[in-house]
């Protein structure tokens, strides 16, 4: 039996709030791209947490704790993706427009899925915040069902950084703009990477 199932999913709610990967790259892919890869990549973030949970809740813990190397493979896997993100973003041509093909959308999907799967900050909120909400003995099932409200919520404000994006865009009409806004996306990209090496050491 869960202890505080409301009481977790406040906590979910304000931990997606705080400034992380998913924040970062899903407003910078579609202040680049438009609304379009941003759902796709959506998907994909939801996908990777929720593999990510699954995995959890079969042993993840024991194994980072267990394996330090394995630990140390996804913080370090999660930077280094961030930044090559950070670069495609600052690269990306200042006259730009939605991509809705399904190359373009498949390629937003497949970078949402590879952010949460490499997401050590996701990691720990599994590996810690699930189990301190949980009663004494709960099992699997009890587990997973904490993780499906962490997904769902997550997905929610996912959503809502996607639409707020892509509102934003048209008021940036201007070449100058755009690529201003874009650079520093990729900026706060590189921020997030070194943010999360800091804070995940161990």
């Amino acid at each position: 039996m869960v202890v505080d199932i409301a009481g977790f999913a406040l906590a979910s709610f304000l931990i997606e709030l705080t400034p992380g990967p998913n924040m970062v790259a899903l407003a910078a892919l579609t202040l680049a791209r438009g609304r379009g890869p941003g759902l796709a990549a959506v998907a994909g973030v939801t996908a990777g947490l929720a593999a990510l949970g699954i995995m959890s809740a079969l042993g993840l813990q024991a194994l980072l704790e267990s394996v330090p190397l394995a630990w140390e493979l996804l913080r370090w896997g999660g930077a280094v993706f961030l930044v090559w993100l950070a670069i495609g973003t600052w690269r990306e041509p200042a006259d730009s427009t939605e991509f809705n093909d399904r190359g373009s959308l498949a390629l937003a999907f497949r970078d949402g899925l590879i952010i949460n799967l490499l997401n050590p900050k996701a990691a720990l909120v599994f590996v810690t915040l699930v189990p301190a909400f949980m009663a004494p003995g709960s099992g699997t099932s009890t587990s997973i069902l904490m993780i499906s409200v962490y997904v769902v919520i997550a997905t929610l404000v996912h959503l809502g950084i996607v639409l707020t994006a892509d509102g934003s865009r048209r008021f940036l009409s201007s070449d100058t703009r755009s690529r201003l806004v874009r650079r520093v996306a990729a900026v706060g990209l590189v921020l997030i990477a070194v943010w999360l090496l800091i804070a995940t050491a161990r």
